[in-house]
């Protein structure tokens, strides 16, 4: 009896050690830096910063959000679904249609916490089959009566500084502005 104990704890503390001298630090968190950095306040800053750069300046909450609001909603490639986050001043629907997912997926949206209109939607790089609509109440942001708004793909470099990549047109209409990309990752909407 003994032995088995003194065998199992031998197993564990070998084990541990061995997670240990794998990981990289093992008192920091390690993440994929072009996607999983964590957005604070000074890297929302940053993000105003890249669009500066390609000629824009982000759009605003009306009251910026005080931590991120998520949301998420399983979805199938037969009928596809509807997301809606109504609460904590952000009112944004995620509509993906039947066969725009080549498989079932859990579909998460989260409002990046900040001043700044800026979301990231995932699992990240998922592929859509046909362009999706997200739609956000323009109650809720500085836009109302502006016409020239894009979306502003963007991801994190090897540094954590945000860079846009792509920016897609965003429509305004009396209530909502939308745009409609074809993957997921992080989305800001610009002026």
């Amino acid at each position: 009896m003994r032995r088995k104990v003194v065998l199992q704890i031998s197993t564990m503390m070998a084990l541990f050690g061995f997670a240990l001298a794998c990981a990289e630090n093992p008192t920091e968190p390690t993440f994929d830096a072009a996607f999983d950095v964590p957005v604070a306040s000074s890297q929302a800053i940053s993000m105003n910063q890249a669009a500066q750069q390609t000629g824009y300046t982000l759009l605003k909450w009306r009251s910026p959000l005080g931590s991120d609001v998520h949301v998420s909603k399983r979805c199938t490639v037969a009928r596809g679904c509807e997301i809606e986050m109504e609460n904590f001043g952000v009112d944004v629907v995620v509509i993906i249609p039947g066969g725009a997912l080549s498989q079932d997926e859990v579909i998460s949206v989260t409002a990046l916490a900040g001043e700044y209109v800026n979301f990231e939607f995932g699992p990240h790089g998922t592929q859509f089959n046909e362009a999706i609509r997200v739609k956000v109440a323009t109650a809720d942001t500085n836009a109302q009566k502006r016409q020239d708004l894009v979306a502003l793909y963007w991801i994190y470099d090897a540094n954590g500084n945000p860079v846009v990549q792509e920016e897609l047109p965003a429509t305004v209409g009396r209530k909502k502005i939308e745009f409609r990309p074809d993957h997921f990752s992080g989305y800001a909407i610009a002026m």
